[in-house]
């Protein structure tokens, strides 16, 4: 675990990955990204998931959201904003295979590269 501190913000920074052995070092890589961003807009969110797509189960499996004005299923987006409720932290969930799945191989060890996929994804999901 990784956790990011910012006066009295703390973003933990975790991997749960089900069958699966991330291409690259994706926890250092959110960790930067997270350091960049301001304490207001980390304001509420208690931690970043970094996991596969196949960690999905049941229900959840089958869940959709909204995405871009249509519905996608979970196991198809890249990642999940999760808001705060009954008394829960908001978190948010980044599916690194389905993330990095557009780059070769190769490429997903270049830093600039998979950090500009995964910003992408953690910067939307703060959006929201």
């Amino acid at each position: 675990m990784l956790s990011i501190v910012r006066s009295d913000q703390m973003v933990e920074v975790v991997e749960a990955y089900r069958a699966f052995v991330a291409p690259c070092d994706a926890r250092s890589s959110v960790a930067e990204l997270l350091e960049t961003v301001s304490s207001e807009h980390l304001a509420g969110l208690r931690c970043v998931v970094l996991t596969n797509s196949a960690a999905l189960t049941g229900a959840r499996k089958r869940a959709r959201s909204r995405s871009r004005g249509k519905k996608a299923r979970h196991s198809e987006v890249a990642g999940l904003y999760h808001a705060a409720w009954q008394g829960q932290a908001a978190w948010i969930e980044i599916f690194v295979d389905k993330t990095l799945d557009r780059l070769p191989r190769w490429l997903q060890r270049v830093r600039l590269a998979r950090n500009l996929l995964l910003a992408r994804v953690l910067f939307h999901e703060l959006g929201h």
